[in-house]
């Protein structure tokens, strides 16, 4: 019975199985040993495969949101409705966490091979992080956006009742005055 080694999966159960069979006889620590950095070379490439599709993935995320935004912030086609100064430094916040992960990313993906295996724990733990601070500047930006729209349209209320008072307080005094007609 031959084994097909074709997948990293099955390249692993035959290492693994190696070094059982290594265990197993008395003279087996070399093969034991070999079968041992194999497995922890596999583990590695794969650990690396990993962190490089998810660095690919925040990285496609947060060049999408950065141009984005960059054509909101740069475009004034929109002239009836510019954007506010306080929405434009919130977009303006959000857009410098997007690019400070996006330079993270492509210094990791740019790094060389061996020192991403070297460093593939450290890589994951970093790709964590970029996720991390991308879902921490959406969230903020959310919230200051929603008080800002609570602030504003609380003044806008005000303002409408105000403006209905003075209203029907000048109806109310057109009618006590006599027609003149």
């Amino acid at each position: 019975m031959q084994l097909s080694l074709e997948t990293p999966s099955d390249l692993l159960k035959g290492l693994q199985i190696l070094r059982s069979v290594g265990e197993a006889i008395p003279a087996g620590g070399i093969l034991k040993a070999v079968a041992g950095i194999g497995i922890v070379v596999l583990e590695t490439a794969e650990t690396i495969r990993a962190n490089k599709k998810e660095c690919s993935d925040i990285a496609k995320r947060a060049a999408q949101d950065i141009l984005m935004l960059t054509s909101q912030l740069t475009s004034n086609s929109d002239k009836d409705a510019p954007l506010s100064d306080d929405l434009r430094d919130r977009l303006e916040g959000y857009l410098q966490v997007l690019q400070e992960v996006s330079l993270t990313v492509t210094r990791l993906s740019t790094e060389s091979r061996l020192k991403r295996t070297l460093r593939s724990a450290s890589i994951q733990e970093d790709a964590k992080d970029c996720l991390n601070k991308l879902n921490e500047a959406y969230q903020a930006y959310v919230l200051q956006f929603s008080i800002a729209t609570d602030t504003k349209l609380t003044a806008l209320v005000r303002e409408m009742r105000s403006l209905n008072s003075k209203l029907e307080l000048t109806i109310a005094m057109n009618r006590d005055e006599p027609d003149e007609a």
